[in-house]
């Protein structure tokens, strides 16, 4: 069977290596429709029904992409005008990004965020901190609310008031940039950045790097920042370890074989193979 085999390659070299063309042309011709996906909830099984409940759920309350935005101060206290202003400033340029949902943002700063006080009458609700304080007195009336609830310990401040957290609630990334695309399909002038947990971890990046200082650490942390990195690394590793990988391999065989036959045919295989599966992958 193997002979039968190598006699028809040998005997239609030119017909092999036109077909081996046609397919791999193809197959070049399939890789804008491959997609890159770094989201590990996307591998499971989209048909099963505890994960198209759970996508559900997702999708009517959101929580299921969050970032944490740590504010910390060195001195142990974020009770203070000048980071009770930092934590304000962050949290309204956070909702201004685009793929974060805007109402989901959570803070002591947030709208969302409520103060509850009993009186005589009843009770009486209102904003937590409605404006950064301009006094020390006034950030200590702050921290008195918020120690007053225990809700908010551990989950907006830490209990030493040493840090204080941005919770941010991100879109999911495929559809928000579908959305993007039809918007600006319509819309005038230069088209916004296309939006991507890179795209958003920058932009979260861009503000902590301005809100910190020698007395504020801020730190990012969640999913989409992870996934942030891994969009960056994986983009980095095709740019430039790839093509250098492939470069060293064929050094070595050039040196093991000391002929260009033996330099080229062997990582050429193993290219066309890697072309020719990406190509098919494509179309599943």
């Amino acid at each position: 069977m193997a002979r039968k085999y190598f006699e028809f390659v040998t005997d239609h070299a030119y017909a092999v290596m036109a077909g081996v063309l046609l397919i791999t042309l193809f197959c070049l011709f399939r890789f804008p429709f491959l997609k890159t996906e770094l989201d590990p909830k996307r591998i499971l099984p989209q048909d099963h029904p505890y994960i198209q409940m759970n996508n559900k759920i997702e999708q009517l309350f959101g929580g299921g992409r969050v970032v944490v935005v740590g504010v910390v101060s060195k001195d142990g206290n974020v009770f203070t005008p000048s980071t009770l202003a930092k934590i304000d400033r962050m949290a309204q340029a956070i909702e201004k990004i685009p793929g974060i949902y805007a109402d989901n943002v959570l803070s002591i700063a947030s709208r969302r965020v409520k103060h509850l006080q009993v009186n005589e009458q009843g009770f009486n609700v209102e904003r937590l901190m409605p404006e950064p304080p301009a006094t020390p007195e006034g950030a200590k009336s702050i921290r008195d609310r918020v120690f007053a609830n225990p809700l908010y310990i551990g989950s907006l401040v830490s209990a030493d008031a040493s840090a204080a957290a941005i919770v941010i609630d991100v879109q999911d990334t495929e559809q928000a940039e579908a959305i993007r695309k039809a918007t600006a399909a319509v819309a005038e002038g230069p088209a916004p950045e296309p939006i991507s947990d890179l795209a958003i971890y920058r932009q979260l990046k861009a503000i902590a790097d301005k809100e910190s200082d020698a007395n504020t650490t801020i730190h990012l942390g969640g999913l989409p920042v992870s996934l942030a990195f891994l969009e960056k690394d994986t983009a980095i590793m095709n740019r430039w370890v790839l093509p250098i990988a492939f470069v060293l391999i064929m050094a070595i065989h050039y040196l093991s074989f000391r002929t260009f036959q033996g330099m080229l045919i062997p990582p050429l295989t193993a290219l066309l193979s890697v072309i020719w599966a990406l190509g098919f992958i494509s179309l599943t």
